[in-house]
Formats: C-alpha cells, sequence, structure tokens
C-alpha cells in the first residue's frame, strides 16, 4: 500500500479545468470539512447512491466528528434530499450536507421547497454531468455486445438549470 498513491486520479484532484472534475470537487469539499470554522463540531455529510457515493468513499477522509450517512441498499437514489432536512433539524447546531447527483437531485429535489419554507437551512452540493451516469455504466457493462449503443446519450437529463430549479422552489 506504501507504494501506491493515495488517490486514484491525482492528477484530476488538483485540476484547475473547468468543468471541475469530481475529484477535484471532492478535494476542496475535503479542505472545508477541515478547516471551516463552521465545521469544526462536525458535518452530518448525507451522501446520495450513484456516483457520487464512490467519489465521496474515494476522495473524503471523514474522522469524528464529522458523520456520514449513506443508503447503500436497493440503489435509493433521490433519498439525501429528504435526508437531510432530517438530519438537520434533528441536529440544528451542526452543518448538515446533501452530496448529490443531478440526476438524484431531480428525483427528488422538490424536498428543496420544504428546506426553503421552513427556513431549515440544509445545504446541497450537486455533482453535474447531465447524466445518469452509474446507470448508463451500468448498461455499457451489461450490454457489451451493443458496442456503438450510446448509453450515455440515451440516460442525459436534458441540461436542466439546477440553479433556476432551486429558486423557483424558494431557495
Amino acid at each position: 500500500l506504501r507504494k501506491r498513491p493515495r488517490w486514484l486520479g491525482v492528477r484530476a484532484r488538483d485540476s484547475s479545468e473547468r468543468p471541475l472534475k469530481p475529484e477535484r470537487v471532492m478535494r476542496e469539499l475535503q479542505s472545508v470539512l477541515d478547516h471551516h470554522p463552521g465545521c469544526a463540531r462536525g458535518v452530518h455529510l448525507f451522501c446520495d447512491v450513484g456516483n457520487v457515493l464512490g467519489w465521496a468513499w474515494h476522495h473524503l477522509v471523514l474522522d469524528p466528528p464529522h458523520r456520514l450517512w449513506s443508503n447503500t441498499t436497493m440503489g435509493a437514489m433521490g433519498w439525501a434530499s429528504g435526508a437531510v432536512i432530517g438530519g438537520k433539524l434533528a441536529d440544528p447546531e451542526r452543518p448538515a450536507l446533501a452530496l448529490v447527483g443531478d440526476g438524484a437531485l431531480l428525483m427528488n429535489g422538490v424536498e428543496i421547497s420544504t428546506a426553503a419554507r421552513e427556513g431549515v437551512g440544509a445545504v446541497w452540493l450537486v455533482l453535474y454531468d447531465d447524466s445518469m451516469a452509474m446507470v448508463a455504466q451500468g448498461m455499457a457493462t451489461a450490454h457489451r455486445d451493443l458496442p456503438d449503443h450510446d448509453w450515455h446519450g440515451r440516460y442525459s437529463l436534458g441540461r436542466p438549470d439546477l440553479v433556476a430549479f432551486a429558486r423557483s422552489l424558494g431557495a
């Protein structure tokens, strides 16, 4: 293990290329968790399922008092959008952050309206790639006999404006 690099994708973690690579986003999130005064008492991080969970598991180091919450059973995409609200209400003294992909946000993101209306103070960090990427990757793997099939195109989200979406819900 000592001979292997700590992170896969070290170049992407350090890249300032736009759009930001997920590895870089995780590096920045780690820095906030480690150094921001508001995170000193710990953060409840609600990590959705999909590729976002793999990025978090590989690129984040979350020691107490931080807590990672994830629903890894049955691929329940979108659960973090509601869970982050409950987490913040249950422990209002600590920051509560939902780490979600854009596909997962679109499944249950209307919960943002509840958080905004009630002034909950939960935060969503969205990895945006305009795709249900893990689904597309799974289909490409399962159906290698269709090498010319555009699975990523099939699972495109249509380039939603997620900032406008959140604003339309009162955030």
